[in-house]
């Protein structure tokens, strides 16, 4: 699990950072993280892939919601696919 979580922060940080100018939020991008954990892994011991567009403010500002950018509706599609 440890090693999932690993992978997906990076990555997030690598779409973040080759594609903005601004400083990335650690913050930011632990919200994200706690998100797919939350309602994307499909099992606690289940592998999965997953690639969104995520625009420059999703990395940026701490306070940025992931979930207007990837739904729940989303995330049970994948979850459930």
């Amino acid at each position: 699990m440890a090693l999932l979580r690993g992978l997906i922060v990076l990555c997030l940080l690598h779409m973040c950072v080759q594609s903005i100018q601004g400083d990335v939020s650690p913050a930011a991008l632990a919200e994200m993280i706690q998100y797919f954990d939350d309602n994307v892994q499909p099992k606690a011991d289940a592998q999965y892939a997953l690639a969104i567009f995520v625009p420059q403010d999703q990395c940026t500002k701490k306070e940025a919601v992931i979930e207007h950018v990837f739904s729940k509706e989303d995330a049970k599609y994948v979850k459930d696919g």
